[in-house]
């Protein structure tokens, strides 16, 4: 699953939960804002460390060392 795809998957369903939200009774209305809440936070975290490039973990300071000198 490429990146933009799987981000534009999570903003979809992010905009219909909003939507959702917005046209829920006022009885499951916190239900749907909760939900929606939830995948825009996944979202942000897909944004964040979700990529290629984008977060490498590696707890080793002399690895991260070498990697640096290189450049």
């Amino acid at each position: 699953m490429s990146d933009t795809f799987r981000r534009g998957f999570l903003f979809g369903i992010f905009a219909i939960l909003i939507f959702i939200s917005f046209a829920a009774v006022d009885s499951q209305k916190f239900m749907w804002i909760v939900l929606s809440s939830c995948s825009f936070i996944l979202l942000i975290i897909d944004f964040i460390f979700c990529g290629a490039d984008k977060f490498i973990y590696d707890p080793f300071y002399s690895n991260w060392e070498q990697k640096q000198a290189q450049d």
